[in-house]
């Protein structure tokens, strides 16, 4: 997963699907480091927080040394099967009040291309600490 930004909707969903299957759900979450520092989304934190105690992988990074570059593409890759790309945030407000678009494929070039593009990116990026999050006032069977 690539996002700008995640909030708690999201989060629960990632939980439910790696509480069915935990074994086999890999995830991990690459972000803007400016954007995961000082998020737009007010519950971003504590949505990352929950995530990572449940075993998501996640780390930051900064795409260029400009002070307004940032990460933020949107992109899912399930299963190395299926791809989507577009302009919706991992939000209940992107997906629930604006007008976005997706491109979903299951092309082997796309999803090749889309994976080794994303090892790079994830090696060149670091990981995000439990520090560097806030707990969420959420009730503790959650954690």
């Amino acid at each position: 997963v690539t996002c700008y930004t995640v909030d708690g909707v999201f989060s629960q969903e990632l939980m439910r699907l790696r509480q069915r299957d935990e074994e086999r759900v890999d995830v991990r979450m690459l972000l803007g480091a400016k954007q995961a520092a000082s998020p737009s989304c007010a519950t971003q934190k504590s949505a990352l927080f929950v995530l990572k105690k449940w075993g998501v992988k996640i780390r930051v990074r900064r795409p260029a040394a400009s002070t307004c570059a940032a990460a933020h593409r949107k992109s899912w890759m399930f299963d190395h099967a299926l791809l989507v790309v577009g302009s919706g945030n991992a939000t209940y407000n992107s997906m629930g009040n604006c007008a976005e678009d997706a491109l979903v494929t299951r092309s082997a070039a796309a999803l090749d291309m889309w994976s080794a593009d994303f090892a790079v990116k994830w090696e060149m990026a670091r990981e995000v600490n439990e520090d560097e999050l806030q707990a969420p006032k959420t009730p503790k069977y959650l954690l």
